[in-house]
């Protein structure tokens, strides 16, 4: 019979069924009289429905059923399928019953579940379904479906499943008993869809979804089981399509498609279906049609003609409903559900309602074309995205984009009406804002004009006196917070001027060596580097601007003496090169002539460092050439004459280091009494009194070189006082109280030249702890200082071993300089810059005293031995 005629013929079946005797002669007489051929079938076929009502199933207690059912299940109970052993029935199925078993062959543990063919059912078509569900699940290996591990026969001929045993609860139950949210079982239910979609591109239909066979594990993992009735769309091993059997139709009618119910042909759009009543219980907590008092063929008319409600509403009425049927809703699952079933049919209004609805629709080719697309509405519909199941409009859509971005949007919102009400008030009120706005510029002007006063009129007042180190600080910090707020307020080049300006101030309490400072040699640099990054983003916008290269040179010179001070001497040379390259694009005239002088004066400083006395010599006097005309005028500033004094000293004390000690004398004390004269003229100028003390310490090395200890100890000790009184004045002053301590090394070490040993380790010992507490870890001038101590430390205990009388205070006196010299290397050979010139000098002196007092001790050692 043709598919076509065979629908006709059923559904004329489907009305004489549901007609009483007298109604159902009349149609049959109706159809008779134009197709006399279906009359007849129409007959046979309802004949044949009577006689199976009254014989095929005749009522029963069902006592014998239990009985054959309990005596099959004690047989089982104990036998061994394969490698397990039966311990219980935990199931039934479609076609046949699920045993909980046991692994029996001592290979290892594990339990299992085990399907097998009821007793009853083991005609041909229900064994060969029953091969059928094996081989499905032989090809189907996903995270949500339940796995098979094995299968085989009986010796009955009787085929048999081992399949993963899922510890679970029905997904319905799951839900209510775990007070799952709408999210929640929305995602649960996504894992679902994710399995049969799975089986779908594997042309599997199940064909039998329903909450019983998805059950949630403890973990809240979803398990698909029973592909007991499922159909392969591809060609079996016989080489022809499965046919569509009418005959035996097993199904749950509650959870079958209208086309499974009228033995239409299956398609994967009937798991859609199944899908979408098993979603409408999760979330309405009841069937879409069946309620307790009706029969299966209500069941099956339900599914083939009545359209079901909407989720909202049903759970709305559901109150009712449940007073009557004792049903369940998705908010009566626990005592600390907090959402009530008004709240619920709000939440499934709209997206939900017809995500459901087109899952559930009659006919196959209006519902979601997969699984997948499916999944995918609900997907869209938890991201607040536009979903396929509702008519897409622009209001619709707009209402999505404000759920996906409601914060933004309120506050876009918010935004909107502010400004209508500012604009509004500015229309209205034209004159008050004008007003407003001058008093505003005012306010900028006077915070702006109080950061300049703060940081060029109070800081540079009382940056020369003594004592003034920490007001510094804090007025430049002051004045940097009020430039930082105005540059937010305003992009003004002159403002970011004022900024850099303020940078190299507080990089100037930090850890200018020229002034009183903080001794923050690396927050110097950064303070530099910023206002070097601000100068030069103004030059190359502005590159006909002279002003602004010229203070980017300047910025150059002290961004120098910082990474100078921190020991960066790989910083130093790039940024001597960065400001050689400037220095060539300024036009020729004074200013640039004192440009060049300073450029030549940090070259010399960078070869000093580098050991290259003659390089530096050479890069020295010509700084000074050019600073001399500029600097003997009798208009010359203090800060030109003192540039003066610092680079003929130099010239000095590289004449001294090449043994030109007699030039190197002369022209150190030209210098000295350059700075001597301005100190005089300004005593309270506590800058000058630093650049005394350096130039009084630069002289001491010259007079030492040239033999004069006594000149040289009297001259250090000038320079101590100095830095005494500065810091007895300036407790901030860090960089003086580190001074002091490196006058009394310098002191201690001439005199451990002259033998005065008692005399100077007092004065060493007291520098250790000024060091440690006065110069910042981890810098340079804190492993310079270090080792330095160390060393006079250790210099001190070979005097006293090479003067002990008794071999133990040797060898006690030998150990002590040994490890005072370890320790001198420790600090000075993994500190920073530690490449440069006066470090290798250091360094290698360092490990000469090593080796002489490593040597005297194994001396020591040998005679004992020989003794």
């Amino acid at each position: 019979m043709l598919p076509a005629r065979w629908q006709q013929i059923s559904d004329k079946l489907y009305q004489a069924m549901h007609l009483d005797a007298k109604h159902r002669g009349l149609l049959l007489e109706q159809v008779g009289s134009s197709d006399p051929e279906m009359r007849r079938e129409l007959e046979t076929l309802l004949k044949a429905h009577e006689e199976a009502e009254s014989t095929f199933l005749p009522e029963s207690d069902g006592s014998s059923d239990r009985i054959r059912a309990s005596q099959l299940t004690i047989e089982v109970i104990g036998q061994r399928f394969g490698d397990y052993r039966i311990v219980e029935q935990i199931g039934e199925g479609g076609m046949g019953d699920v045993y909980r078993a046991v692994r029996d062959d001592e290979q290892y543990q594990q339990q299992v579940a085990i399907k097998l063919v009821r007793s009853g059912l083991d005609s041909a078509l229900v064994l060969r379904r029953f091969k059928n569900e094996r081989q499905i699940l032989a090809n189907l290996n996903h995270p949500n479906i339940g796995r098979l591990l094995d299968g085989g026969m009986t010796d009955r001929g009787v085929p048999f499943l081992v399949m993963e045993l899922v510890d679970g609860k029905p997904i319905d139950q799951h839900c209510k008993g775990c007070n799952l949210s709408v999210r929640q079982r929305l995602e649960l239910f996504l894992q679902v869809c994710s399995a049969v979609q799975f089986a779908h591109q594997r042309l599997i239909i199940h064909r039998d979804i329903k909450p019983g066979n998805i059950l949630v594990t403890s973990n809240g993992v979803p398990k698909l089981l029973d592909f007991g009735i499922a159909k392969i769309l591809e060609r079996s091993e016989l080489g022809g399509f499965e046919p569509t059997i009418t005959v035996f139709r097993a199904l749950t009618p509650a959870y079958a498609s209208p086309e499974q119910v009228k033995c239409e042909p299956i398609t994967t759009s009937s798991d859609v279906y199944s899908l979408g009543v098993v979603l409408y219980e999760l979330l309405t907590g009841q069937h879409p049609h069946r309620r307790s008092d009706v029969s299966l063929e209500e069941v099956a008319r339900a599914v083939c003609d009545i359209e079901p409600e909407k989720p909202s509403t049903a759970v709305r009425w559901q109150p009712t409903r449940r007073s009557r049927q004792g049903s369940h809703s998705i908010a009566e699952t626990g005592k600390r559900s907090e959402e009530t079933d008004r709240m619920i049919s709000k939440r499934l209004r709209g997206d939900l309602d017809n995500i459901v609805l087109m899952a559930l629709r009659k006919e196959p080719q209006r519902r979601y074309a997969s699984v997948e697309q499916f999944a995918a509405d609900i997907r869209r519909h938890l991201d607040n995205l536009p979903v396929f199941a509702r008519k897409d409009t622009p209001r619709y859509r707009a209402s999505k984009f404000v759920r996906r971005h409601k914060a933004g949007v309120t506050a876009a919102a918010a935004v909107v009406v502010t400004l209508i009400a500012a604009l509004i008030i500015t229309l209205h009120e034209a004159r008050v804002a004008h007003l407003q706005q001058e008093r505003a510029e005012r306010r900028f002007n006077d915070v702006r004009k109080l950061a300049n006063s703060l940081m060029f009129e109070i800081h540079d007042s009382i940056r020369d006196l003594p004592g003034a180190t920490k007001t510094r600080e804090l007025l430049v910090k002051r004045a940097l917070e009020y430039l930082d707020s105005l540059s937010r307020e305003r992009a003004d080049p002159a403002l970011q001027r004022e900024a850099a300006a303020a940078y190299e101030r507080i990089g100037d309490v930090q850890g200018n060596n020229m002034i009183a400072n903080l001794n923050d040699f690396s927050g110097a640099t950064a303070s530099y580097t910023k206002a070097l990054t601000i100068r030069e983003s103004l030059a190359a916008a502005n590159p006909k601007d002279l002003n602004l290269r010229t203070e980017l040179l300047q910025a150059y010179f002290k961004a120098f003496a910082a990474y100078e001070s921190a020991g960066d001497f790989d910083g130093d040379l790039h940024i001597l090169q960065r400001a050689r390259s400037l220095a060539g694009t300024l036009p020729t005239n004074k200013q640039q002539q004192f440009n060049m002088s300073g450029i030549y004066y940090y070259t010399g400083r960078a070869f000093e460092k580098s050991g290259r006395f003659p390089a530096a010599l050479e890069s020295y006097q010509k700084a000074a050439l050019l600073m001399e005309p500029i600097g003997t005028a009798p208009q010359a500033s203090a800060t030109v004459r003192t540039y003066l004094a610092g680079q003929q000293i130099g010239i000095a004390k590289m004449l001294a280091e090449l043994g030109r000690t007699s030039e190197a004398v002369a022209i150190a004390s030209k210098g000295l009494a350059t700075i001597r004269k301005l100190s005089a003229d300004e005593p309270t100028n506590a800058t000058l009194r630093e650049q005394l003390a350096v130039c009084y310490n630069l002289c001491a090395d010259v007079l030492e070189s040239n033999r004069d200890r006594e000149g040289a100890l009297r001259i250090l000790r000038l320079s101590r006082k100095i830095y005494q009184d500065l810091g007895s004045v300036d407790p901030g002053n860090r960089m003086a109280k580190a001074d002091l301590a490196w006058s009394d090394l310098d002191i201690a070490e001439v005199m451990l030249r002259q033998g005065k040993v008692n005399a100077a380790l007092p004065l060493i010992r007291e520098a250790l702890p000024i060091f440690q507490k006065a110069v910042p870890a981890n810098t340079y001038w804190y492993a310079v200082s270090m080792a330095e101590t160390y060393t006079d430390l250790g210099k001190v205990n070979a005097i006293f071993a090479e003067h002990a009388s008794s071999r133990a205070a040797k060898r006690r006196f030998w150990i002590e300089a040994s490890a005072l010299y370890q320790q001198a290397l420790e600090v000075r050979g993994t500190g920073p810059g530690r490449r440069d010139g006066n470090g290798h000098d250091q360094i290698g002196d360092i490990h000469r005293q090593l080796a002489t007092a490593t040597t005297a001790l194994a001396q020591l050692e040998n005679r004992v031995a020989l003794r």
